[in-house]
């Protein structure tokens, strides 16, 4: 909502709330109308809805939720559509079209199991066997969710530090907890560790060099073509080598991976320089 009140100002949010107003009220006609296995797909829907509003409060629209308040503004719009019981299904008496029979069975009914929950809801034994259904479905999800946010908790803990190298551990432990999204953790350690290696002491320096090395290949198998990291890489093996030359055609390697991933970047132009000038020093 910050977002439309930003871009499109007082009379803009205006619209999208009155959009709101206009699918909410389709949304209570809606459960009105409909009965049984019809009316638990409604409130789904009414949920998720529900749900797409109060998170778009907090985070700003994307091409991937924007198409999914298409598809939920365009089912309450047919919603709207959909005559009651005592309307006329031919569009005489409303003038609209009938969209969805009235009391029909076609739709997601028969293929959703939606008329087997509105059945289970009729006894006690059959809504406790529906509220542990939902329950450990709910705990899986919640747990499945909870692991990124552990991992971006570790990442804000490892960032935390003046010291580069303090808080490597809690950014090694947002990389486990959340391996999908592992490279971003990796590039900020592997950033820390570049700043911190020149001072390092020898063992601290080696323990540096053998976790940007093990993070470092994890992060290419997971994304072969990240140039970002091949980057990072190049860059910490650069000022590796201050210590040990060795590394230094580490870093040519990296570093033309990223050129050919992303030639001409500023970052490709400027670590190419340091590396020339490095290797003309050798």
């Amino acid at each position: 909502m910050l977002e439309e009140l930003t871009t499109k100002g007082a009379i803009g949010l205006l619209a999208y709330l009155l959009i709101w107003v206009a699918m909410a009220r389709a949304l209570l006609l809606s459960l009105r109308r409909r009965t049984g296995h019809e009316q638990v797909f409604v409130a789904v829907v009414g949920a998720t809805a529900a749900a797409y509003f109060v998170q778009n409060m907090f985070l700003f629209d994307t091409a991937t939720t924007t198409m999914l308040f298409a598809l939920l503004a365009a089912f309450l719009i047919s919603e709207e559509r959909r005559p009651g019981a005592g309307d006329s299904t031919d569009g005489s008496a409303t003038g609209r079209v009938d969209v969805i029979p009235a009391g029909g069975t076609c739709g997601p009914a028969r293929w959703s199991g939606l008329r087997l929950v509105a059945r289970a809801l009729r006894s006690p034994a059959g809504v406790a066997a529906v509220v542990v259904v939902v329950s450990v479905l709910a705990g899986a999800l919640l747990t499945y969710t909870f692991r990124p946010f552990v991992a971006a908790a570790s990442v804000i803990e490892g960032l935390e530090d003046q010291a580069p190298w303090s808080r490597e551990a809690a950014l090694r432990r947002a990389i486990r907890e959340f391996p999908g999204l592992g490279n971003v953790p990796r590039i900020f350690l592997i950033s820390r560790a570049t700043h911190a290696v020149p001072d390092l002491p020898a063992k601290e320096y080696s323990v540096a060099v053998e976790a940007v090395g093990a993070e470092g290949a994890a992060g290419l198998q997971a994304e072969p073509e990240s140039w970002r990291l091949r980057i990072w890489l190049a860059h910490f093996y650069q000022v590796a080598s201050r210590r040990d030359t060795a590394y230094l055609s580490v870093a040519r390697e990296h570093l033309d991976e990223a050129s050919r991933l992303a030639p001409g970047t500023g970052y490709v132009v400027r670590l190419e320089r340091i590396q020339k000038r490095l290797e003309s020093s050798r």
